[in-house]
C-alpha cells in the first residue's frame, strides 16, 4: 500500500535467559506434582503444588488433626442490645409432610400437588378433592366434545 510506513521489524534473542522462580518441581510416577515440603499432597497442576509448598509445613496430610468445627454464630439488635444466638441445626431436614390422595402437605399446612395444579395451593383437603373433581368433570366435558367433532368430521 502506498503511504504506509513498514512495520518495524523485532529483533529476537535467541540466546535470551528464561525467568523461572525455582528448579521445576519434579513429576511423580503418576504424572502428578507432588507438594515440595514433603506432605503428601499431589497435583495436577505445577503453579498449584508451588503454592501449596509456601505455606505447607512438610507434616503428612494423615497425622495432622482435623480442623476444629467454627461455631456459627447469629448477631442481631434487638432493642439496642447486640444479641449472639448459636443456631442448634445449620440446616433442618428436608420435611416432606403427609401425602394424601396425591397431594402433600407443606411445611405451611397447605396441600399442594405440582403434577395436577402447578403453582397452587390448598387450604384444606376439601378444597383440594373439590379441585380434582372439577377437573375431572371438565376434563370429562372436553374429551365428549372432541368425541363430537371427531365424528363430524369422520366420513
Amino acid at each position: 500500500m502506498p503511504g504506509r510506513a513498514p512495520a518495524p521489524k523485532v529483533i529476537v534473542d535467541p540466546e535470551a535467559p528464561r525467568l523461572m522462580a525455582g528448579p521445576p518441581l519434579p513429576k511423580s510416577q503418576i504424572g502428578r506434582f507432588a507438594c515440595p515440603a514433603g506432605c503428601g499432597r499431589t497435583f495436577d497442576h505445577a503453579p498449584a503444588a508451588a503454592s501449596h509448598g509456601k505455606a505447607c509445613t512438610g507434616e503428612l496430610f494423615s497425622t495432622r488433626p482435623a480442623p476444629a468445627l467454627k461455631k456459627r454464630v447469629i448477631k442481631w439488635k434487638l432493642s439496642g442490645c447486640t444479641v449472639a444466638v448459636t443456631p442448634l441445626m445449620a440446616r433442618a431436614p428436608p420435611n416432606y409432610g403427609k401425602c394424601i390422595e396425591g397431594a402433600r402437605q407443606n411445611l405451611n399446612g397447605k396441600w399442594t400437588n405440582p403434577g395436577m395444579f402447578p403453582g397452587r395451593e390448598f387450604d384444606d383437603l376439601d378444597a383440594y378433592r373439590a379441585a380434582k373433581k372439577q377437573r375431572t368433570v371438565r376434563r370429562s366435558e372436553y374429551l365428549d366434545q372432541a368425541r363430537v367433532v371427531l365424528r363430524l368430521r369422520s366420513p
